[in-house]
């Protein structure tokens, strides 16, 4: 049977992949199907699950996504895609979404039981839907279900969309949503207590470090006072277990394994409903922990699979409780068929997570051309500093040239923390970004939602793009890199992977595919032939995320990128922003506007650069305010002269008002350049290297053009600068009202 192709997803790509999706279905075990994002994996994955349901040889499917919270989430689009197909073929199962407890526990009102409403999901749950939808979350919990859970066991297929390794993992969260007890420290102590491993006595002075964490000797070189903002301190696991062990004085026998996972299973099973749930994770933790001491006694020090966090705020008197962290890989069992879609999927990433998994690779190789920027670089924590504000508000003037200069719509992706209204960075970011593409862009209060434009035009953080169909067609400048947290190669991969030196390997390569599907997003792959093809622009060099030891040009594609099939060129910006640049336009314009200067009096004196924006004034004293006050007026009236010159430029965006308030005068003039990527500078020595280049210029000297003041002048003669000086000085009647503004740049 053959059923009708989406319009967006190209014909060649399909016979390869519809193939692989039916043999792998028809195949027990683990089928890791890879091909290039937008090649329509999802899509073929529907029809074959609807070709099955059509000749009756499936009756039960399990899709598991990243997310299914919101109205927005990936299941509900997959749950609206495969409601659609299933009705234009006159089938009539249903689809459903199970949602987490979390979720189900936000929606609940206030009187019912959320625990009763999660489980009432479950019940009859294949009867209602031939479609289950879970999230990635739900997939350790396979190897363990018990109680109304179960029934997802029951599946005939498993799809798995998109990389789930992430979720893979069993953490102190996966108790919970597997309705279990959270396991504290304390009771973790009491456990290892009742196993006879630990010593009552020996536990309570391990209570004692978990209330004063700055006893540890791991945690003494970091600051543990309340601070500015929300801060996390670890105790990894070789200082957590390694005192364990000191504290026990034994090693962690068999016996003791067996007693620790009794006394475990009976903490975690909150009912008698539970009891096998806890067995089986009682089970897991106490055979991981067993591991994990045994390698800690052997010396291996990047053992990290258990440990403590604390955190803490603003206005909070001292550190909260102590939690305990573990990462664990579970098992997951062989009972169905199991695909999994992933665009970038590797052997070593997979290694351990599924047995024996088979690799195959469908659709076409296509070539991706991405933009290179690596002058417009910003990063989140330096925008702390007023000097990469500027930088940012340069950048954000280029994305809306950029922008407005594309027919198409375009999509800005930043790190989410530019887009937290709740830091300073966040704040200021939003502030710039709102100042500079205020004409483009709308910015919403949702930072987890894209914030939208009026024609169309996106800027979001990259996590929002994850699984996203929307932005087909569309550019995408990419201003920050994507980076994963480093608690994901700490945590999750040391989980999955016991070498460091492949974890390291497997989180590069993971941080290239990452930022690869995000770019994906635009479908460039998919332009028609004949019409222009969307624009991938990234500020940054894509070469951060490859090895150290990779030396390559920023538009060389170097090994580690060719694998993803790009192909990169340089971005020329309309700024003249060089890599490093922080005030790129200073030096063009000031040696523009000193030139005019020397036109008007013979000489440049240092007091004309403070007005025009272009110095900063050392202090701001009366008779300096006095000064600027009177200059102010002198350079308006030269500007006024000279249509079309930079002091007319000047004195067009400043406004034809001479100085009254000093710090406000000079806030205004400085911010009058900022468009021209000019900031003022503090030092003199920087202004003699620009001017040196023009001959009057050459030498500065100090012109005393009254008893009480000094003001330093570029001139070849004391007498040139002491003229240049009184010129600028001289009282002169309020400058004209009104001017034509000077368009050009």
């Amino acid at each position: 049977m053959t059923l009708v192709a989406p319009a967006d997803v190209p014909t060649p790509a399909r016979p390869s992949l519809l193939q692989a999706i039916l043999d792998a279905a028809d195949t027990p075990g683990t089928t890791v199907i890879s091909a290039v994002p937008g090649a329509g994996k999802t899509h073929a994955a529907f029809e074959v699950i609807a070709e099955r349901f059509l000749q009756r040889r499936l009756q039960r499917v399990l899709i598991a996504v990243s997310s299914t919270a919101g109205a927005g989430s990936l299941a509900a689009q997959v749950q609206r895609d495969l409601t659609e197909l299933f009705q234009a073929l006159g089938l009539t199962q249903g689809v459903k979404i199970i949602y987490g407890r979390a979720a189900v526990q936000a929606s609940t009102p206030a009187g019912e039981d959320a625990a009763q409403r999660y489980a009432a999901q479950f019940r009859g749950l294949w009867a209602q839907a031939g479609v289950v939808i879970v999230s990635h979350a739900h997939l350790p919990l396979l190897s363990v279900l018990s109680g109304p859970a179960r029934a997802l066991r029951d599946a005939e297929l498993l799809i798995i969309d998109e990389n789930p390794t992430s979720s893979l993992i069993v953490t102190a969260d996966t108790l919970v949503e597997a309705g279990l007890a959270r396991l504290t420290p304390q009771s973790f102590l009491a456990a290892l207590v009742e196993a006879q491993y630990l010593t009552a006595r020996a536990a309570g002075q391990f209570n004692v470090r978990l209330d004063r964490p700055e006893t540890y000797g791991a945690l003494k070189k970091r600051s543990l006072q309340p601070g500015w903002a929300l801060r996390r301190f670890d105790l990894a696991a070789p200082n957590f277990l390694g005192h364990l062990r000191r504290l026990a004085g034994q090693p962690f026998s068999a016996a003791h394994r067996v007693a620790f996972s009794q006394a475990l299973s009976a903490l975690l099973a909150p009912t008698k409903a539970t009891e096998r749930t806890a067995d089986r994770f009682a089970e897991m933790l106490a055979r991981e922990f067993a591991s994990a001491m045994d390698r800690i006694s052997e010396g291996d020090t990047h053992e990290n699979r258990f440990g403590l966090t604390w955190t803490y705020g603003q206005g909070q008197p001292g550190l909260g409780t102590a939690r305990l962290r573990f990462h664990l890989l579970p098992t997951l069992p062989r009972r169905c068929p199991t695909v999994v879609l992933d665009a970038y999927a590797t052997e070593p990433e997979y290694r351990g997570v599924f047995e024996h998994p088979r690799h195959v690779r469908a659709g076409p190789e296509v070539i991706t051309q991405i933009e290179v920027a690596p002058a417009l670089r910003l990063d989140p924590i330096d925008l702390r500093h007023t000097k990469n504000e500027r930088k940012l508000a340069w950048v954000l003037m280029e994305v809306r040239e950029f922008v407005r200069a594309s027919p198409r719509n375009t999509l800005v992706v930043v790190h989410k923390a530019l887009l937290d209204p709740n830091s300073r960075s966040g704040r200021r970011f939003r502030e710039l970004a709102q100042r500079f593409l205020g004409d483009e862009v709308a910015l919403s209060d949702q930072t987890m939602e894209p914030l939208t434009r009026m024609r169309g035009h996106r800027l979001a953080h990259w996590g929002a793009l994850n699984g996203s169909n929307r932005y087909a067609g569309w550019n995408v400048v990419a201003l920050t890199s994507w980076r994963l947290p480093k608690t994901y190669a700490a945590y999750e991969l040391a989980a999955r992977l016991t070498d460091q030196t492949e974890r390291k390997a497997v989180l590069e390569r993971r941080e290239r595919a990452e930022l690869m599907q995000a770019l994906h997003r635009s479908r460039q792959h998919r332009t028609p032939p004949g019409q222009s093809r969307p624009q991938l622009l990234v500020a940054f060099n894509p070469h951060e995320l490859c090895p150290k030891e990779c030396e390559a040009e920023a538009t060389e594609t170097c090994k580690h990128w060719q694998e993803f099939g790009v192909g990169f060129e340089r971005y020329l910006t309309d700024a003249p922003i060089r890599l490093g640049a922080r005030n790129p336009g200073w030096s063009r314009v000031t040696l523009g506007v000193a030139t005019e200067v020397e036109r008007h009096c013979g000489a440049v004196p240092l007091l004309a650069l403070q007005t025009l924006g272009l110095m900063e004034p050392p202090t701001l004293t009366p008779q300096l305010h006095r000064d600027i006050g009177r200059a102010s007026r002198t350079l308006l009236d030269w500007a006024s002269r000279t249509p079309g010159s930079a002091l007319h430029q000047w004195a067009t965006l400043v406004g034809w008002q001479p100085c009254d308030d000093l710090p406000e005068f000079l806030s205004r003039t400085q911010q009058a350049w900022l468009p021209f990527f000019v900031t003022p500078v503090r030092t003199n020595v920087k202004v003699g290297e620009t001017l040196k280049f023009v001959e009057v210029f050459a030498e500065l000297i100090q012109a005393y053009p009254e008893k009480q003041t000094k003001h330093l002048t570029w001139a070849r003669t004391r007498s040139q600068a002491r003229k240049a000086v009184q010129a600028l000085l001289s009282p002169l009647p309020p400058p004209p009202t009104h001017v034509t503004a000077f368009s050009g740049r």
